[in-house]
């Protein structure tokens, strides 16, 4: 062997270490570029599981705001017989109040 030959072969080794280096890191790479589409995966997941709950939630908000306005007519009704029946009892009472009146008058005209 002479030293073209020589040189030739450490070269050879040369590449072929760094084919077999390459290859290694290509490999890790695909390993590593695997985990994060599992991660990605997974990250989608959950925005997906959040985004449903929200959902979920948005509708919820909206029965319970359906409710709140459903009770706040109910209670404005209420409101307005409630208030109609105090007036209509302070009517009464001050219609006794004044039968009163004139039956203690006319028991004073008649002593």
């Amino acid at each position: 062997m002479n030293n073209d030959d020589e040189d030739y072969e450490t070269r050879l080794a040369r590449i072929e270490l760094l084919v077999e280096s390459n290859a290694k890191a290509i490999a890790a790479n695909s390993a590593g570029i695997a985990e994060n589409r599992q991660s990605i995966a997974a990250t989608n997941q959950s925005i997906n599981d959040l985004a449903e709950a929200a959902g979920r939630t948005l509708a919820g908000i909206e029965r319970l705001r359906d409710i709140v306005d459903d009770n706040r007519a109910d209670y404005e009704d209420y409101k307005i017989r409630n208030d109609a029946t105090i007036a209509s009892i302070n009517a009464a009472v001050e219609r006794l109040d004044a039968i009163l009146n004139q039956l203690l008058r006319n028991r004073g005209d008649n002593s």
